[in-house]
């Protein structure tokens, strides 16, 4: 043991590992953030914001919420940093077809800030800082009771000397959640320096959890991330250097050309309900999801050529002895001596021989 060196881990090791769990939950947050789940009666402390250029207490950030067979949670590229977003490509598909779950594609806003759960800390066992991705309906009811209705004074809740803690109650869980009830204390309240000492070193900007086009676009749909294959040359065993590999010929057959994907493109016409209409690969449909499929074009076969005209048999002259039957030619009947004795004498006669 006398040449053994013992390293010491940072404390923030020891705390990873004494929070972590089994859950295989894919956040937007950062993995060493604790984050708040509003149960029951609520009882927070809102801190004011550490970054450059904010405007409010809180960060307005858009989600995407159950993505791919992970039901992971991830921030919508588009609406985050105008770029392209796979979700919100899909959700546009999705609604030029028709399909109901086309408006469960789409990003929902939060607000997210950093608060003190009062009652952790009022217990001391835990660390109560937290970051909250609170409703923007309920930072909108906050910042409606932060004001005075009778003389319109601002009460500045997250002022960390002079302000004010929050009530609220939640009810129901999912699409069936309430938050009723929101009210501030009606004493002002100071906040602990160690606390506003963290939230300056790590503002609500450096706690989100970017992720690629390509990254989302695998959550999205489900492929596990492959490991790269190995860079280095396998050693290869001295008896397989000795088989004898094959000499593989190069078909000189071009590739057949993969079919081309269906991309929906607006037909320039719009539905009778006045929306625009987009083409599917069986019919148009419009964003109110009417739908007209396209009707199969009777194939016409071509009309057969014409016969040739044969020409009309000649009709023999009328014979005038009566009757339609056609004469029949005689053979010559050879001359008799006498008169070929008279044609001779005749040619002579005539010629002067």
């Amino acid at each position: 043991m006398a040449n053994f060196v013992y390293r010491e881990r940072p404390a923030n090791q020891w705390e990873k590992r004494a929070n972590q769990s089994n859950s295989q939950f894919i956040s937007y947050i950062q993995e060493n953030v604790r984050t708040f789940t509003p149960k029951g009666d609520c009882w927070i402390r809102i801190l004011p914001p550490t970054w450059e250029g904010a405007e409010h207490y809180g960060m307005d950030v858009w989600i995407h919420y159950n993505v791919g067979p992970s039901q992971a949670v991830v921030l919508c590229l588009t609406k985050m940093k105008a770029q392209r977003c796979p979700i919100c490509e899909a959700q546009l598909r999705a609604e030029a077809a028709g399909r109901e779950d086309a408006k469960m594609l789409k990003p929902g806003k939060r607000v997210l800030t950093w608060i003190i759960d009062r009652k952790v800390e009022r217990e001391g066992k835990e660390n109560p800082l937290n970051v909250w991705a609170m409703p923007w309906t309920v930072d909108r009811d906050i910042t409606k009771v932060s004001r005075d209705r009778q003389t319109g004074a601002i009460y500045h809740l997250d002022n960390p000397t002079s302000g004010f803690d929050v009530m609220f109650d939640r009810e129901g869980d999912g699409i069936n959640t309430k938050y009723t009830g929101i009210v501030l204390s009606r004493q002002a309240s100071s906040v602990d320096e160690k606390y506003l000492k963290y939230i300056e070193q790590n503002p609500l900007p450096t706690v989100l959890l970017w992720r690629t086009y390509e990254e989302v676009n695998s959550l999205y749909e489900g492929i596990p991330d492959v490991p790269e294959p190995p860079t280095e040359t396998p050693v290869v065993e001295r008896e397989q250097l000795s088989l004898v590999i094959p000499t593989m010929t190069a078909s000189t057959t071009p590739m057949p050309t993969p079919p081309a994907q269906f991309v929906s493109e607006w037909t320039g016409t719009n539905c009778h309900c006045g929306k625009p209409q987009y083409t599917l690969q069986n019919g148009i449909t419009c964003e109110n999801g009417h739908f007209v499929e396209n009707m199969p074009i009777p194939v016409v076969p071509p009309p057969p050529p014409p016969k040739p005209v044969e020409p009309a048999p000649s009709v023999p002259p009328p014979n005038p002895n009566g009757g339609t039957k056609t004469p029949v030619a005689q053979p010559a009947t050879p001359p008799s001596p006498s008169q070929a004795r008279n044609n001779a004498l005749k040619t002579r006669f005539i010629t002067g021989q």
